[in-house]
């Protein structure tokens, strides 16, 4: 089967490029400032029943500018008339919720014993208007600027389709230009900043998706001095980013303002990848031999830097995947998404590499492939480096409360884009763009009916003026007369009913116990509109205060949830740092070495919040993504370096050795985050540089943390790691994947012994006795580990024996982990794939474990030693005899296990296996017994193993039951689809 592996991986390679350019056209993209806000915050309830008690706007309306050169242009009866007609045309649209204009506005006035209702221009003499327009809150400044040369036009489209908004703002823009010409028409407001950000994001992704991939090929170069391992890194590149994006397209997943990031962090891990590979492949390519000789040292290679791979791209996924329980939306679907590409590149990168490998010649220049004799300078001051890193680290997180969240709202576009330009004119121009409401409620029926109460507000109105900007409410109705009786009041307000749009609606309840004051304050910090929220609210109360105040609109909500959401992804990074934790215990099956992993990487966070504090940077959430990343990716050289010191022996210049070997290569990984993120440098948004330079602080604080902290309190407490070394299982085996387990063939009791010309006879049968095509069982499993604790398993398992050896097993208790399954496959020329199905996420994910692979499960049981095939590789002999066993040696061929001997112990009485001992050298490493036997069918099964693994200490009891053989399982039951199914 091996002979045809080559044409798999190729044939796969190839599905997936045209898969992902088939689906690449839909990748769409999108930006929505209601994507930062959690769902149901309290500022957000409190805004919705404002909005809706009050008929205000639901989205941000479309501002539009009409810019005259002469002064009180808008005095003029011609542009007036224009005017009005072209915002009924425009009101009449299918396309508009609705229109506010200078010509809107409704009012009452007493003229020759008449009562006149509309708005101001229809029942004031043109004589007049100045003075009227001045004296009018609601028209003078919000839609008209104190020199009368521009007026303002906010429009609420009716539609959230992108396209049919875009084309709405084209077509009335030409509209005004068309109706206006002597007018410079300018357009702003949320919607088109949006907008413009979309369009913005597809350009940035093009230039981070190019220049990404030059880059890389450029650093590449500088690191072999052959022409193939750049083809590599620039195939390899553009294959996954392409593969990324249509991963994204695929599941309608939208490219976003913090997703457009994606590119890099795909092509970091690629690279990070192919780095560490192509180092060992320049070791352990030969210099001459044919392509199929190439390929099997390829395959090698590969699996032999698999678990390394596998455990960087996993924590990397864990980082981001931390940041899924967001409540904020955008936020969510970034950690989900980056979690989801990375590991389905982290796949194709490795079959895309396997397939490149033996067409490659990584010659390397000579700077890297020199041993790392500058690592070891942290040995010469081991304690001075502890004690000066732990002194920073300290400071940076004491600088925690100096930390800055004051950010404005509308500066994530360039400075010099028009729309960011025209916003910011408009800003100034016509009192501010941010909208604040309160709801004043009183517990009287009727409070604002009253003069008293009305007078009251116009005073306080007045005394907002001087220092808030622009304010509105009910008392500004009444044009600054407010009547000194109730029943002039009650005629005031029955005239405004009697309006075509009745204006009290928005500034009253039916009941009259509540008011709305509305305030439209500038795109300030947070810390200057904190001030300005402050006075308001202070000033309110002081005027009234029996009242309640309900707080509503973008001010209100908008910094602080900015505050909120920024704080938890800076303060929350314990959790996605505690995931990993946890995710390390079980892979390195110690808890002492999971917490060694995680000390280094406690210093960029440290680090980076120093950084932020002492540059007094504007924390957006964006920015504090850089907390989560940051930490996924600084796993990748602890790893490294500790998986190679786990392989070596116990001897005291182990320590050296490793940095020896393992230095230049997480230097040259450094390098590639490096010079990945320095592209966010050259990015159009404020927010992606800032990003880009932060997360190189954090880069050079992992690099500075695991190649020089991380081996000096190494050097200084040596127990942290000797002991362990002794007794530690190997995570990285430098040989073949595993491909015996005689006896151990069972968690059905699998074992088929295998065949030698001294021990045919007895091996043929007891294979005879255990032979089988297929079982199904129950399993009662007890992990017990070295201290004596235990935790206990229930599962059902499935074993088949066609071309080559398949297994699946699934957990039904305990309920933390219910439904998790497991399958692996054998093909008949021992390559293996193994695949593990997360109910939490609902996704089936390669397993990549190297060669020593975990237990089934958390248990001591391995998958290959469920495969009765994999014996067919050792040379077997009769060691001994008595008068009730045989016991038989197996010895795999040389480079073929990690096992240098197994013995099999044999019943006379009936040619079952009894029990199964595992060496490494002369040390036993494992031992399996099979008790309980029952004859079911033709065949027996033992019932009940145990499995002590000698050099970690831990054990695995299984009792089995309701054991089924030759039920007529099938190739199609052990797929991955079958193992999402419950």
């Amino acid at each position: 089967m091996r002979k045809y592996l080559p044409v798999f991986c190729w044939s796969m390679v190839i599905a997936c490029m045209g898969w992902s350019i088939y689906f690449l056209t839909g990748l769409r993209t999108e930006y929505s400032v209601e994507q930062f806000y959690p769902n149901e915050h309290p500022s957000l309830v409190g805004h919705d029943a404002i909005t809706r008690q009050f008929r205000l706007n639901q989205d941000s309306p479309y501002l539009f500018a009409l810019q005259m050169i002469n002064e009180d242009a808008w005095l003029q009866p011609h542009n007036v008339e224009t005017l009005q007609k072209i915002t009924q045309d425009i009101q009449e649209r299918e396309d508009v919720k609705t229109i506010l204009s200078l010509t809107q506005i409704e009012g009452a006035s007493a003229s020759n014993n008449d009562l006149v209702i509309g708005n101001l221009f229809a029942r004031v003499n043109p004589s007049d208007w100045k003075r009227s327009v001045q004296a009018n809150p609601l028209l003078y400044p919000m839609l008209v600027t104190k020199d009368f040369r521009s007026t303002l036009l906010a429009i609420e489209p009716k539609f959230k389709d992108k396209t049919k908004r875009e084309l709405m703002h084209k077509e009335i823009t030409l509209i005004l230009e068309s109706s206006f010409p002597k007018a410079r028409v300018i357009s702003a407001g949320v919607p088109l900043l949006q907008t413009r950000l979309s369009d913005m994001i597809q350009t940035e992704l093009g230039h981070f998706l190019i220049v990404t991939v030059l880059v890389f090929c450029v650093f590449f170069y500088l690191i072999f001095s052959h022409w193939s391992a750049i083809v590599c890194a620039f195939a390899t590149i553009l294959g996954t980013n392409i593969f990324a994006l249509a991963l994204l397209s695929a599941f309608s997943i939208p490219m976003n303002a913090i997703l457009v990031t994606l590119p890099v962090i795909v092509s970091v891990s690629v690279m990070s990848l192919l780095i560490h590979t192509l180092h060992l492949w320049a070791q352990r390519r030969g210099s001459q031999g044919n392509l199929q000789v190439l390929w099997s040292q390829a395959w090698e290679t590969c699996k032999e830097i698999a678990l390394p791979n596998a455990l960087g791209i996993a924590t990397t996924a864990l980082g981001f995947l931390a940041l899924a329980p967001s409540s904020i939306p955008v936020i969510a679907q970034y950690g989900l998404s980056v979690a989801f590409v990375i590991s389905g590149v982290a796949i194709l990168s490795q079959l895309m590499i396997l397939c490149a490998l033996p067409l490659v010649n990584p010659v390397m220049r000579s700077w890297p492939a020199k041993p790392a004799i500058w690592a070891l300078w942290c040995f010469r001051y081991p304690r001075r480096i502890v004690t000066a890193t732990f002194v920073c680290a300290c400071t940076g997180t004491i600088l925690l409360s100096q930390l800055n969240f004051s950010i404005r709202l509308f500066d994530d576009l360039p400075k010099e884009d028009d729309v960011r330009t025209n916003t910011t004119w408009v800003d100034h121009a016509f009192g501010g763009v941010l909208t604040y409401e309160l709801a004043l409620k009183s517990q009287e029926q009727g409070f604002w009916r009253k003069p008293a109460s009305l007078q009251r507000l116009h005073n306080m109105n007045q005394e907002l003026r001087l220092h808030s900007g622009t304010v509105v409410s009910i008392a500004d109705l009444f044009q600054g007369v407010i009547p000194s009786n109730a029943s002039q009041v009650a005629e005031t307000f029955f005239l405004f009913s009697m309006a075509e749009k009745n204006p009290t609606l928005s500034f009253m309840s039916e009941d009259a116990k509540t008011t709305r004051l509305g305030l439209r304050l500038s795109d300030i910090n947070s810390q200057e509109l904190l001030e300005t929220k402050s006075f308001v609210q202070k000033t309110v109360k002081h005027h009234f205060p029996e009242l309640t105040i309900l707080e509503g609109g973008m001010a209100s909500y908008a910094h602080n949830i900015n505050r909120e959401v920024a704080r938890a992804l800076i303060f929350d990074f314990w959790q996605p740092l505690a995931i990993i934790c946890l995710f390390l215990v079980f892979m390195f099956r110690s808890f002492k070495w999971a917490l060694l992993a995680c000390v280094p990487n406690f210093i960029p966070p440290a680090f980076l919040l120093g950084a932020l504090a002492l540059t007094g940077t504007a924390i957006k959430p964006g920015t504090a993504l850089i907390f989560s990343i940051a930490l996924g990716f600084a796993f990748n050289n602890t790893l490294y370096i500790l998986n190679r010191l786990r392989q070596l022996p116990s001897q005291p210049n182990a320590l050296p050795k490793v940095m020896l070997m393992e230095a230049n290569p997480c230097l040259l990984e450094s390098l590639i985050m490096f010079v990945g993120f320095s592209i966010f440098l050259f990015s159009k948004f404020d927010m992606n540089q800032t990003f880009g330079g932060f997360m190189l602080i954090s880069i050079a604080a992992g690099f500075f943390g695991d190649l020089i902290f991380l081996p000096a309190l190494l050097q200084i407490f040596p127990k942290l790691y000797v002991p362990t070394l002794v007794k530690a299982p190997d995570l990285q085996n430098q040989k073949k994947l595993l491909k015996i387990a005689a006896g151990v063939a069972a968690l059905l009791v699998l074992a088929t012994p295998a065949r030698a010309m001294e021990a045919s006879d007895i091996l043929k049968k007891s294979q005879k006795q255990l032979d089988a095509k297929d079982d199904q069982a129950r399993v009662e499993m007890k992990i017990i580990e070295e201290n004596g604790e235990t935790k206990a398993r229930s599962l059902t398992l499935k074993t088949m024996r066609e071309n080559g050896f398949s297994v699946m097993a699934r957990l039904e208790s305990p309920a933390d982990i219910k439904d998790m399954a497991f399958l692996g496959k054998v093909d008949e020329e021992g390559s293996e794939t193994q695949y593990v199905y997360m109910p939490s996420s609902g996704q089936v994910r390669r397993l990549v474990t190297g060669k020593t692979k975990a237990g089934l499960l958390g248990s001591e049981i391995s998958p290959e030693d469920l495969n009765s095939q994999a014996i067919k590789s050792a040379t077997v002999k009769l060691l001994k005899t008595d008068a009730q066993s045989y016991w038989i040696e197996l010895k795999p061929l040389a480079e073929s296990s990690e096992y240098t001997q197994v013995i099999t112990k044999i019943s006379k009485k009936d040619l079952l296996p009894q029990v199964t001992e595992y060496y490494i050298q002369k040390k036993m490493k494992k031992t399996v017994e099979f008790l309980n036997y029952k004859k079911i069918g033709a065949v027996w099964r033992a019932h009940m193993l145990k499995v002590k693994n000698h050099m970690n200490g831990r054990g695995t009891e299984i009792v089995l039951s309701d054991i089924k053989v030759n039920s007529g399982l099938k190739g199609d039951d052990f797929t991955q689809s079958n193992l999402k199914e419950n």
